[in-house]
Parts: C-alpha cells; sequence; structure tokens
C-alpha cells in the first residue's frame, strides 16, 4: 500500500491480515456506537466458541490449568492464553465429574469427536470449526442428540437409558430437557449406543409412555423419529441458531 505525501514523496506501509482485521474491528465498533439502531456484533479475536449444548461448559488450553464457564446456548470470544506450539483446546462438564476431554485442534476445519476422559460409559463432544473468512474461525460444541419440536406447543423430553449391565444397572442416568414451539433445543451429551427411548409431556401432565425410536438413514443427515409424535432427534445437528454472547 502506498500512501501520497506529497508530490514528491511517497510513504510505503506493508499491511498483514491481522493489521487489516484491527482496522476493520475498529471500524465496525464505531459504527455500532454511532449507530444506536445496529445489531451488529462485533468479532475481536480470531475465534468464537459456542457452547450448544444442555450442559455448562469449562473451556480452557489443554496443558495452561486455563477454565472458562460456558453455559448454554453462550459464545465465548477466545484468544489463546499461551502461544506455542500446544494450541489445543480441551471441555470439561458437570454430567462427566468435571473430567476433560481429549484435546482438540481448532485450526483444522471439520468435525472431530472427542471423549470425556475416563467417564464410563464414554460421553462424546462433537467438535466442529468453521471458517468465518480467512482469519476467524467458529467452533460449535455440541452432543450427538439434538431434539427439534415441530408442533406449537412447549414439549419437556425425556431420554431413556437402555439397561446395559448382566445385573440390570443402568450404565448412564435419564437426562431431560425443555423444548421450545417450533424450535430446537441445545443438545443432550448422551451416548447414543445406551439410548432406549425417549418420553415426553407438556408441561405440568404426566409422562408419556416409552417411545421407541427407529433410526432413518438420508443423503445429509442420521434421524431418529419418534413414532406418532410430531418430534425429530437429530442424531448431529445441522441448522443454525441464535446465540447469546458472552464475553
Amino acid at each position: 500500500m502506498t500512501a501520497l505525501i506529497s508530490s514528491h514523496k511517497s510513504l510505503d506501509f506493508n499491511i498483514g491480515q491481522c493489521s487489516v482485521h484491527t482496522l476493520t474491528s475498529c471500524l465496525n465498533s464505531w459504527n455500532a456506537l454511532l449507530n444506536t439502531d445496529s445489531h451488529l456484533c462485533t468479532l475481536y479475536t480470531h475465534y468464537v466458541i459456542r457452547n450448544d449444548t444442555q450442559n455448562v461448559l469449562r473451556i480452557g488450553q489443554s496443558g495452561t490449568g486455563e477454565s472458562i464457564l460456558l453455559a448454554s446456548r453462550q459464545a465465548h470470544q477466545y484468544a489463546w492464553k499461551v502461544m506455542g506450539e500446544n494450541n489445543q483446546l480441551h471441555a470439561c462438564m458437570e454430567g462427566g465429574r468435571w473430567r476433560w476431554c481429549q484435546p482438540c485442534s481448532i485450526d483444522r476445519l471439520g468435525t472431530t469427536i472427542r471423549s470425556v476422559v475416563d467417564s464410563r460409559p464414554k460421553l462424546p463432544l462433537i467438535w466442529t470449526v468453521k471458517a468465518l473468512n480467512s482469519l476467524q474461525k467458529e467452533v460449535t460444541i455440541r452432543g450427538q442428540v439434538q431434539v427439534a419440536n415441530l408442533l406449537p406447543h412447549a414439549l419437556e423430553v425425556k431420554l431413556v437409558p437402555s439397561k446395559m449391565e448382566p445385573s440390570g444397572a443402568i450404565v448412564v442416568g435419564e437426562m431431560r430437557g425443555q423444548v421450545g414451539a417450533s424450535s430446537i433445543a441445545p443438545s443432550f451429551v448422551f451416548p447414543l449406543e445406551h439410548l432406549h427411548a425417549v418420553k415426553v409431556r407438556l408441561p405440568g401432565n404426566t409422562w408419556s409412555g416409552l417411545i421407541p425410536l427407529v433410526q432413518v438413514e438420508t443423503k445429509t443427515r442420521n434421524v431418529l423419529l419418534v413414532r406418532g409424535m410430531f418430534l425429530l432427534i437429530h442424531l448431529i445437528n445441522l441448522f443454525k441458531k441464535q446465540f447469546e454472547w458472552f464475553y
């Protein structure tokens, strides 16, 4: 880039991606400040981490002791605590007794599955990394089960585990959550091999009986259909959702 100072002299600037990002963020911040009707959220960091699970997560750079609390459906603008070769994130949750999952690289685009270490059964977390532009990335953490409610009424959903032990003991406990009318609930961190059936009810009413699940293979996703109900349970969520920003 060449800036003309006068007709006789010129000044050369070398500007990289980080400098362009800094200037763009500065301009967006001033535009948002001066325009009160603007709902634009400026992303200042190179990463934005989104929690699309029912659980409260803690995230941090592996090997540094970092621990950032991230509630369900919140997003956090993240920057590395320590710059170096170990640029990997890990996460933990209350359901996994706050044990950290295996580290995951967030510089590689695509989907990766990491399990909570030493948990029984294994609790998988799905990490999806998507490029927002040439410099910034969006990282979404979710579980394997996503419930979509197509009814005009809010529902409560309960995931019922199977009895896998010879003694009949339940390996994983029941999980329940709220699903708003015509909406998609945050995903459940639930091992699919232990998912037996679901129960549903309108808030304040009694639970339905056990509803068996039928797995359907499609070209774009795997879906579990609840028989006789307008309820879809997606194994991997592919819908874009609204998140609450958390700094």
